[in-house]
């Protein structure tokens, strides 16, 4: 266990460089996926209950 622990501990990261600024490979994988989730979050619909959906739907008619 004591070597799968200094090994990869001993190998450094892969950075990825343009210009003055630099990245860790992994923390851009976390920081990609973090804008995807709150970007689903932003276009993805709240669950409702068929009743909530139904009700919502009929109260639009009624303004109508």
């Amino acid at each position: 266990m004591h070597a799968l622990i200094h090994l990869s501990q001993s190998t450094p990261g892969i950075f990825l460089t343009w210009g003055v600024f630099g990245i860790q490979l992994g923390n851009l994988i976390v920081i990609v996926s973090m804008f995807v989730v709150f970007g689903l979050a932003l276009v993805v619909p709240f669950p409702r209950g068929a009743r909530e959906g139904r009700e919502s739907r009929e109260s639009r008619e009624d303004m109508k």
